[in-house]
């Protein structure tokens, strides 16, 4: 239930809301009566490194942790972005990030997590994406030397179009 979280309004009996939340990639039907769309789109989070090995008998190392997903949350007016009620809009929920393996053998560093991947939102038929939310950099695995840091490609784009 909506309670205004994240700043979205709250509902009362003259200001109904519908709320959809997508876990998994589909597709939404903007309902009858809308003339505005609140959305929170957040990309997936990279996976974190796997732990390194040294030498039996002495101390190893945790791989880094993949950093979490850009968040957008924007308001859309319909007349705004040349929709209406009954228009659908394709949701792309990005995956997270695969987690590096942990090394087997000693003196091995671990290996890479992978990147999360972006979530998006588009307009069948219309050129470009109404929302994108990047995912997260992947975490470096573990080793005998200090480990990168998490990569910064967070960034929200908002293409329109005519």
């Amino acid at each position: 239930m909506n309670n205004g979280f994240f700043g979205f309004p709250s509902a009362t009996k003259d200001n109904p809301l519908s709320i959809t939340e997508f876990d998994a990639s589909g597709s939404y039907i903007i309902p009858q009566g809308a003339t505005r769309l609140f959305i929170l789109a957040v990309g997936a989070g990279g996976g974190g490194g796997g732990g390194g090995r040294r030498a039996s008998g002495t101390t190893s190392f945790g791989g880094g942790g993949g950093a979490g997903g850009s968040i957008l949350m924007q308001e859309f007016l319909l007349d705004g972005i040349g929709l209406k009620a009954g228009s659908s809009l394709i949701v792309t929920i990005g995956l997270g990030g695969n987690g590096g393996t942990g090394a087997v053998a000693d003196n091995n560093s671990g290996g890479n997590g992978s990147s999360g991947n972006i979530t998006t939102i588009a307009v069948p038929g219309k050129p470009g994406i109404l929302v994108l939310a990047n995912g997260g950099g992947n975490g470096s695995g573990g080793s005998n030397t200090t480990g990168t840091a998490g990569g910064n490609n967070q960034e929200v784009i908002y293409r329109d179009w005519e």
